[in-house]
This record gives structure tokens, sequence and C-alpha cells, in this order.
């Protein structure tokens, strides 16, 4: 049995890791005959489409174990949303989350507000939040290419819902000093989501500092506002 017709043509060659793995399988296949390496994956002559590509699936993930590598690190193109499908759904998510600010905007009542003198200008705020959450969603896909759902992406949940929150209960409820306690949370939590990421894949943890600092800024802001308005009876 040839490697070629066991593993799908996405696996040769796409990195000099996947060149190793693939060398590796090949060695061990080559030591097994068609009917052994059927056998030994206890898998069966199929003769559709889908049946051929999950026997693909199945005997890859008997040669890496075989050979000993980590099967759910290897580079298997079925199951792990590398299509542009997988990255708008991303996308979506992210749109979803955003669109918190778009309900809870700041009209009149946060315009009255006293703010610090470095404040950003009003107009920087869609502007960078849009970068951001592309980025988010793209780092988001980035990992999930590489691993697919993992425990990373209960950080990464966790910090697009306390992103969430914080539009409606600062803007929303108008209590910046509920949405103080859940930006910091959200600090720590983007924090973490880059630490998680980077062992998986370094571009999406880096795809994810320009979100932090803007999160610092968001938090020292947050904070002025609050301090500089809390004795004037506009809060809720």
């Amino acid at each position: 049995m040839q490697l070629s017709v066991a593993l799908p043509r996405q696996l040769r060659g796409s990195s000099p890791a996947a060149a190793m793995q693939l060398s590796t399988l090949r060695n061990v296949s080559a030591s097994l005959g068609p009917k052994s390496c059927a056998t030994a994956s206890g898998l069966k002559p199929s003769r559709t489409r889908r049946e051929r590509n999950a026997t693909r699936v199945a005997m890859a993930g008997w040669f890496l174990r075989r050979a000993g590598l980590n099967e759910r690190n290897a580079i298997l193109p079925f199951g792990r949303g590398q299509s542009a499908v997988s990255l708008l759904a991303f996308l979506v998510l992210s749109a979803a989350v955003a669109s918190t600010g778009i309900i809870f905007k700041p009209g009149v009542w946060y315009r009255g507000l006293k703010k610090p003198a470095w404040t950003p200008p009003n107009r920087a705020f869609p502007i960078v939040w849009s970068i951001l959450y592309i980025l988010i969603a793209i780092s988001g896909w980035l990992v999930w290419r590489q691993q697919g759902l993992s425990w990373p992406f209960l950080i990464f949940a966790a910090q697009l819902v306390a992103n969430l929150l914080w539009s409606w209960l600062f803007f929303g409820r108008r209590r910046p000093d509920l949405a103080f306690a859940d930006i910091v949370v959200l600090w720590i939590l983007v924090a973490a989501n880059i630490a998680a990421f980077a062992p998986i894949s370094a571009t999406a943890a880096w795809l994810l500092v320009p979100y932090l600092v803007w999160v610092s800024v968001a938090v020292a802001l947050n904070l002025s506002v609050w301090r500089l308005n809390r004795d004037r009876g506009v809060f809720a």
C-alpha cells in the first residue's frame, strides 16, 4: 500500500514538520503490505468517495500512532476548519460580539461626561475595534486550523463574553464601576488567551497583542471616566 493512497495530497510537503511526518509514515507503510495495513487498522474496502475519505483519515491516524506521533497535532486536512467557511464563521462570531457596540451606543449621556485630556477621538473607536475584531477572528481561526476545538477556546470564548458585556454595563446600564471590573477581567483573559495560543500558533498569539494594548487603554480610560464623574450623580 502506498502512502499517497492512504493520505490526501494536502499533507505532503506543506512544511518541514509535515515533510518529517510524511517521511516517517512512508517508512512505516513500506514495512507493511496493503492487506496488513487494512487489517491492522480495522478497515474494510470502501467504494463511495465519502467512505474512501473516512478510510484515509483513519489510516493516517493509525500510521501516526504506529510511528509514535501525536495525531491531534498532525497536519490533517479533514475536520480542522481549513476552508473559507470556517474563517467566515469566526468573522461572524466576532461581528456578533461587536454588535453590542452598535446596540449600546455612547450617545448624549457619554458626551456629557468629563474625560481625561488624552481620550482618543470618538471616530477612532469604531475604526480600531473593527480592525481588532477581524484580528481576533483570524487568530481563533488559525488555532482552529492547527488543533481544532481544544481547551484554549474556553479562554477565547470567555474573553469574548467579557468583551460583549462591557458595552452593556458602561453604556446600557451606565455603570462604569461594574464596567471597570469587567474590563479588568477582560484584560486578564486576553493575556491568558495569548499565552494559551502561543504554543499552538505564534501568529495567532501575536494577532491578539494589539487587542491587549487597546484593552489596556480602555482600562485606563474607564477608570478615569469613573473617577472624574462619580460625584456628579450621572451614573445609575
